[in-house]
């Protein structure tokens, strides 16, 4: 294992320009960047990232933890980005970036000055997120987990936004300007925003939704419809969801507001955003077989080694099958049947 120590105007810990390293086991710590990317910067670079650690970096401007900038098609897989900070996108910052694909990896106690506490995503960015955690990151204006910005178009698959905050809108996730996520079996649970949506919201955009849960989050106006979900024009594409407050009133197809009928949503310490949180589904719940199998997103990442990327995603956020029983649950977890 190697440890970072570093200070440099861009790129604390690594700066990648037109390069593409393996870097594998490696903790990224107390890294400081002048302007982008405490830990790490990549410009038109494409690194593979494993098994690494982001913490308690910083950048001045923007991407605390790393940041992809102009076409950067970084692999980043099965890290931790944890405590670190900037003035826009705390863990990791995209920037005019296509297809950066991050699988299983945790973002948790990020913070920034302006938006996107865990991930900011901008100018036509289009991250590709599998199997994600977005966990207590802070936002001192806009999206606590996640901010997407210019026409930006991440597709998020099997990802949990739980404890996020925003002082401003978005709690779990903030959408500005054109943008235009597509969210796919994610869970969005107890994450709050002081002023609107602190499930998601969106201002002039309008994200895809499907096969999702948006319940307990919270914003100025309560626990209801659009604390889950608000927009400033319009409304979003939502459709086979789970939504506290009436999921119906949104106009989508197959949508619930059955309370999902979650493990444990606060743990054994009873407290929101820790690691014993269990937001899987107890056999009862109204959200196992709710789905839309054809919602599912391809198999990008190729999750089962088997060189089939456009096949539908095989596995949940727990790695176990994505579709029982025929048809796909709600939410980031597949209620996995016993005999």
């Amino acid at each position: 294992m190697l440890t970072v120590h570093f200070h440099m105007t861009m790129g604390g810990g690594i700066y990648n320009n037109h390069n593409s390293p393996t870097v594998s086991d490696c903790t990224f710590s107390r890294n400081s960047a002048m302007t982008k990317g405490g830990g790490m910067s990549n410009f038109n670079s494409s690194p593979a990232v494993t098994d690494c650690i982001f913490k308690d970096n910083s950048a001045i401007d923007k991407g605390g933890g790393g940041m992809n900038n102009d076409n950067s098609k970084t692999m980043v897989k099965g890290c931790v980005f944890i405590a670190n900070y900037a003035k826009r996108a705390g863990g990791m910052d995209n920037v005019n970036s296509i297809s950066p694909i991050v699988t299983n990896c945790i973002f948790t106690s990020n913070s920034v000055a302006f938006g996107g506490g865990g991930i900011g995503n901008n100018f036509n960015s289009g991250t590709i997120l599998i199997g994600c955690t977005f966990r207590n990151n802070v936002a001192n204006v806009n999206g606590g987990g996640m901010w997407n910005a210019n026409k930006s178009k991440p597709i998020l698959n099997n990802c949990i936004f739980t404890g996020n905050t925003a002082k401003n809108n978005g709690g779990g996730m903030f959408n500005i300007d054109n943008s235009k996520p597509t969210v796919i079996n994610c869970t969005f649970s107890s994450n709050m925003a002081s002023q609107s949506g602190g499930g998601i919201f969106n201002k002039n955009s309008g994200p895809i939704v499907a096969n999702c849960i948006l319940w307990n989050n919270r914003d100025s106006g309560g626990r209801n419809l659009f604390a889950q979900t608000s927009s400033n024009v319009g409304k979003p594409r939502i459709n086979y969801s789970c939504i506290q407050g009436g999921g119906h009133r949104l106009g989508g197809i197959g949508n619930i507001s059955k309370a999902p009928g979650f493990i444990s949503e606060r743990g054994s310490d009873n407290s929101i955003g820790t690691t014993d949180d269990n937001l899987r589904l107890r056999d009862s719940s109204p959200c196992i077989d709710a789905g839309k199998n054809a919602a599912l997103s391809k198999d990008t990442a190729d999750l089962d080694n088997d060189g089939d990327k456009n096949e539908q995603i095989p596995f949940d956020i727990d790695g176990n099958q994505r579709i029982v029983n025929d048809r796909v649950d709600m939410g980031a977890y597949e209620f996995q049947s016993t005999p």
